[in-house]
């Protein structure tokens, strides 16, 4: 190989690497600013991730079913936000120590709180930390 051709090479891949090295840098940024994010999500206020809610009983024999709890869940988040809203739940988080039932959906960021005991919606509020968490993990693209 003739030099002027070793040169050009060289040049070239000093520029993918230039490149590539910038494309790695705000990956790694990001990943590391929403891995801050997600480490004070429980210190925003209720910003980030919503408070957890506080039901009336932590006695779990006394709560009504889960399926009862549920229809609640989605009849409150419907008139809340939008009546034709996906109600694909991503999962069902009980909180005995609470007393509280955490209903949060697969296809957006909404998740509903219910009392245990009473069927009382607490809560019914947006989980931007769950947004942060898919941009985090790479589950976003």
């Amino acid at each position: 190989m003739t030099r002027k051709k070793q040169a050009r090479v060289l040049r070239i891949f000093r520029k993918i690497h230039r490149t590539a090295g910038a494309l790695l840098f705000v990956l790694f940024f990001v990943v590391s600013v929403s891995g801050l994010i997600l480490g004070w999500k429980k210190n925003t206020n209720g910003f980030i991730l919503p408070d957890t809610e506080v039901g009336v009983s932590t006695d779990v024999t006394e709560w009504l079913p889960l399926e009862s709890l549920q229809k609640k869940a989605f009849k409150a988040l419907q008139d809340s936000v939008n009546t034709s809203i996906d109600l694909a739940l991503d999962r069902i988080d009980a909180r005995p120590g609470k007393g509280v039932v955490k209903f949060i959906f697969d296809n957006h960021y909404w998740g509903v709180q219910v009392d245990g005991k009473t069927g009382e919606v607490l809560a019914v509020s947006r989980r931007n930390s769950d947004l942060v968490e898919n941009i985090h993990d790479g589950a976003i693209l």
